[in-house]
């Protein structure tokens, strides 16, 4: 991470033609003059100094959650229609997010995209939107890249968050996996995924991958098309791969990634992200926001559908009723987006091995308990070798003696039961207990 401001997300104004309206008499100057600074001073009063609210289900519930916006935009709509471009950046406006994931720009250049987004979501300040494409997916940020790389079809990028509001980087992999009957080519492409995943986590890349820093927090989005047997889904969130690679689960902590599963307006009950009402096939799920949740959990998020909205939230957000239409005339829609705000969760106490923010003797008969274990995952593997040892002990001695916790030291005669289980690490307790970090 390097310093830098934090984008004002009022800054990022859809940028709408002018329109006439009319030409008022001096009198008439002044009277709206006199209207237009009570609005504002009104405004200034209620208004949120960062994020623009529009009192509806689509505000973020913090100003520095990180939102992430997925939408598959039909084929280089947003270039070549004048309406769909009209469409996607009210969409844009509404919903401000921080990451925008896109699917199907096929016949147009990062620079084309970013020139698109500065013309008609400008974000002030001089600032310009930073953009990766890969094949068809793009991923575009307010804020700057420090690296991106792909692998395949699939676009990645390690976004450089400002130090002063987020504790860590965020890295995201936008892809658009085959479609329809080629189950078969999903399968190959999410194997694939796990396998450059693995790579980039473990820092044993043999292919174009980067090594990302340990316990980033990253998300894996796009139109992955899970139709059919669903198996390329569970290939992505477990790591247990069919035809390439070995498995390997996804997440920091060894275990696996968690689907955001976003509903219609953040109420639902609808969670379709694609439907076709001209099409045989049924309303269904393609489009997913799968996330690691050993660093990251979720606040708000939706999937965004105007035609369900109430008339008076498409009016306070800016939206119209067929903004997430793709032909009117005939009522057919495509894939809605999706919005999913992130926090970043807190980074463990070193000695806290049960997650409870206190180092105190719980920990310590955590430690006890699993003594001699060994694999991924271990609550009191606190040095991440994955083998609970005397190794970690010392890391929750040091973290008592530095006064972690007051009086969370266990008494003398446990400390010496403690030295015995490493001296002898056959006489250890047999009894283990599961425990989960909350």
């Amino acid at each position: 991470m390097t310093p830098h401001s934090k984008i004002p997300r009022n800054l990022f104004m859809l940028q709408r033609p002018e329109t006439e309206t009319g030409t008022l008499t001096p009198r008439g100057r002044l009277a709206g003059t006199r209207w237009f600074l009570a609005l504002a001073a009104l405004c200034l009063m209620v208004a949120p100094s960062a994020v623009a609210s529009t009192g509806t289900f689509i505000d973020r519930w913090d100003e520095d959650d990180l939102r992430v916006f997925s939408y598959n935009v039909n084929w280089d709509s947003i270039f070549e229609s004048s309406t769909d471009r009209s469409k996607f950046f009210r969409l844009l406006d509404a919903t401000q997010p921080d990451v925008v994931a896109l699917q199907e720009i096929r016949d147009y250049s990062e620079s084309q995209v970013a020139g698109l987004l500065d013309t008609f979501a400008p974000l002030g300040g001089g600032q310009g939107w930073n953009v990766y494409r890969r094949s068809t997916n793009v991923i575009a940020s307010p804020y700057p890249f420090l690296l991106t790389t792909g692998d395949g079809g699939h676009a990645n990028a390690l976004i450089d968050l400002p130090d002063e509001t987020y504790s860590s980087d965020f890295f995201l992999l936008n892809d658009h996996l085959p479609c329809c009957s080629n189950e078969t080519g999903r399968q190959f492409e999410a194997d694939a995924i796990v396998d450059w995943i693995r790579d980039a986590r473990e820092q044993t890349g043999n292919r174009d991958t980067f090594t990302l820093p340990p316990e980033t927090p990253f998300a894996l989005v796009g139109d992955f098309n899970i139709v059919g047997s669903g198996q390329p889904l569970q290939t992505l969130i477990t790591g247990q791969t069919v035809f390439l690679g070995n498995d390997s689960p996804p997440d920091w902590d060894g275990t696996s990634l968690t689907d955001a599963r976003p509903l219609h307006n953040g109420g639902g009950p609808e969670e379709y992200t694609w439907r076709n009402d001209s099409s045989s096939f049924d309303p269904g799920v393609l489009d997913y926001v799968l996330y690691s949740d050993s660093v990251l959990e979720t606040a708000n998020r939706f999937v965004l559908n105007t035609t369900t909205m109430s008339s008076e939230d498409r009016v306070a957000a800016g939206l119209e009723f067929n903004d997430v239409v793709l032909n009117p005339v005939f009522g057919t829609f495509d894939h809605l987006p999706l919005v999913v705000d992130f926090r970043l969760l807190a980074e463990p106490t070193p000695g806290d091995f049960n997650g409870d923010s206190v180092v105190d003797a719980a920990d310590y008969d955590l430690w006890r308990d699993t003594f001699g274990q060994s694999g991924q995952g271990l609550a009191a593997d606190g040095n991440g070798d994955e083998v609970v040892d005397s190794a970690d002990f010392t890391i929750w001695r040091d973290a008592v003696a530095g006064g972690s916790t007051a009086n969370a030291a266990p008494e003398p005669q446990t400390l010496m039961l403690a030295i015995a289980a490493i001296a002898f690490p056959w006489r250890a307790s047999r009894t283990r207990h599961a425990c989960h970090r909350t």
